[in-house]
C-alpha cells in the first residue's frame, strides 16, 4: 500500500478511499503495522470529516497508482 492508491475498508463500514500519506511511528513502536491517512468517499460515525486513520491491516488495496 502506497501514496496514491485506492482502499476499501475491510471490516465495519467498508467503504473506499484514496491514501494521503503514510503516518510516521515511534522508533521505539512495538506495532509493524503501518498506518496511513485516507481520503474517504463516505463519512464515518466516529470522524466527523471525509479524512481519517487506516491500519494496513484493515485495507485491501484496489487499484494501486503508478
Amino acid at each position: 500500500m502506497k501514496v496514491g492508491d485506492l482502499v476499501k475498508e475491510n471490516w465495519g463500514m467498508e467503504r473506499t478511499g484514496v491514501v494521503l500519506v503514510e503516518l510516521p511511528r515511534p522508533p521505539s513502536s512495538p506495532v509493524r503495522m503501518r498506518l496511513f491517512k485516507v481520503l474517504w468517499g463516505t463519512y464515518s460515525p466516529t470522524h466527523p470529516t471525509l479524512i481519517g486513520p487506516l491500519w494496513e491491516s484493515q485495507a485491501e488495496v484496489i487499484s494501486e497508482s503508478r
